[in-house]
């Protein structure tokens, strides 16, 4: 395999000098693999680092080589860090194996860089995180044309958005046409597609619980004591 930019998603040792990696590389997606640790690669196998390195290997679980950096870690600090645990944790447990999606990626490394300078309020970072994953999964919006402005939608797993009866899970027609272009000054906009793309992730995640989650909330938390 040829040298590809990645992010590490999840590391933990392997043997004496080496560590099992979870990568998600520009060239070929998430990628599991072992990569052995030296004085140089020591401090650079962490999360928000940017990486420039070899896959090498035919099998499932790859091995790495020549791990360098440009630049820093990311930085990332509070709500923002746990939110950044979030997005590793949803590409770590959505993303198939071995398969590139440079959309994604690109939309990743964008979301930790506004992460970072703080510019924009945490959900305007994540919802349009959110729905650039939920496209590519095969679980976005329908487009505008589509979708009857005066009816209720409800999304179901195989089918997609369905008209439906109104109900607590339901979104109506026009909002869900609105949710295609999310405009982060819409208050109620935000708080629709916080909800609903909450409902699409949790059915990709089959019941599975974020750690992320439970930390951010335990974070918010303590400074409000």
């Amino acid at each position: 395999m040829d040298l590809t930019d990645a992010f590490v998603l999840h590391r933990r040792p392997y043997r004496e000098s080496s560590a099992l990696v979870q990568l998600f590389s520009w060239r070929y997606g998430k990628v599991s693999a072992v990569a052995r640790i030296t004085k140089d690669s020591r401090g650079l196998l962490q999360p928000f680092i940017p990486l420039r390195l070899y896959i090498k290997g035919r099998s499932g679980l790859k091995n790495t080589s020549q791990i360098e950096s440009d630049s820093l870690a990311i930085p990332l600090f509070g709500d923002a860090l746990y939110s950044g645990f979030y997005l590793n944790e949803l590409l770590y447990y959505l993303l198939p194996d071995e398969e590139p999606v440079p959309v994604i990626y690109t939309a990743y490394q964008q979301a930790l860089v506004d992460l970072a300078t703080a510019k924009l309020p945490l959900a305007a970072v994540l919802r349009p995180f959110e729905l650039t994953l939920l496209t590519e999964l095969g679980y976005g919006i329908p487009d505008g044309q589509s979708i009857e402005a005066d009816c209720h939608y409800q999304f179901i797993s195989g089918e997609g958005f369905m008209i439906c009866e109104p109900n607590s899970q339901s979104v109506y027609g026009a909002d869900l046409k609105r949710l295609e272009h999310l405009d982060n000054s819409d208050s109620a906009l935000m708080h629709q597609a916080k909800v609903l793309f909450r409902q699409l992730i949790d059915e990709l995640l089959g019941g599975r619980v974020l750690r992320s989650r439970e930390l951010l909330m335990q974070h918010r938390l303590s400074k409000r004591q």
